[in-house]
């Protein structure tokens, strides 16, 4: 991919990203922060380069559209937050049950099994979560934040609950054929080191995963609850005509 092709093509995801800021605050400084962002892009001449603005760009969008996110006063905003925290706790106990289960206890196929319908149960709450905000915001994007939400909260209570099952249940894992193929493949010095790197880990990339995932889900709820507010719309305009 060329350098101009590349340019063009980082600022259009720029553009999209900036859905995580609230709408106000995108209005206003929305044009400003995309052309600085354009500015540091024509600077950029190899790979490397490119990895390190987006991972500072991405940093910075997060933390500072969350600085933005909490000053909001919006009622709406707060209600679809608790609508994302109630979410993730039930998103969180679908996670848990995956979290627990093991080759073990159900065998490898059963295991697998579980692991795909926790992860589509888990989809279609972020979701409905998304379909739920908007409606009730009329902003898509808010389906967004929600979504992320649902991940962090769910991840957070997943990993929680797969630590203390492998405090309480240390000898099941320990004669777990996966867990012992997994140890075994990372050369770790003894099989606790390895339960304690899995698990902080797992935690990391549990929380990308599921944060992703959600978050993507989530929006495309939110989208068509957006369509379906305008339909809505659209039917008692033409009532009232």
């Amino acid at each position: 991919m060329t350098n101009k092709r590349m340019v063009s093509l980082s600022i259009w995801l720029y553009r999209q990203f900036l859905v995580v800021y609230p709408a106000e605050f995108r209005q206003a400084y929305g044009a400003e922060m995309t052309q600085v962002f354009a500015t540091q892009c024509r600077y950029i001449t190899n790979g490397k380069n490119w990895l390190r603005l987006w991972m500072a760009t991405l940093v910075d969008l997060l933390t500072n559209s969350t600085e933005e996110v909490l000053m909001t006063n919006d009622g709406k905003f707060r209600s679809s937050m608790k609508t994302g925290i109630l979410f993730g706790l039930v998103a969180g106990i679908f996670g848990s049950v995956n979290a627990i289960t093991s080759a073990a206890l159900v065998g490898k196929t059963g295991e697998e099994v579980i692991s795909y319908i926790v992860l589509l149960s888990i989809a279609a709450l972020s979701f409905a979560s998304g379909v739920i905000v908007a409606r009730r915001s009329k902003q898509p994007s808010t389906g967004l934040w929600v979504g992320l939400l649902i991940g962090v909260v769910a991840s957070l209570i997943a990993t929680t609950t797969r630590v203390g099952y492998s405090i309480a249940f240390y000898n099941i894992l320990r004669n777990d054929p996966s867990e012992i193929r997994d140890w075994i493949h990372r050369g770790s010095t003894t099989f606790v080191d390895y339960l304690i790197a899995d698990r902080i880990g797992g935690f990391i990339n549990t929380t990308l995963l599921l944060g992703f995932m959600c978050g993507v889900c989530s929006t495309v709820g939110g989208l068509i609850g957006k369509v379906q507010n305008n339909v809505h719309a659209l039917e008692n305009r033409q009532d009232l005509s």
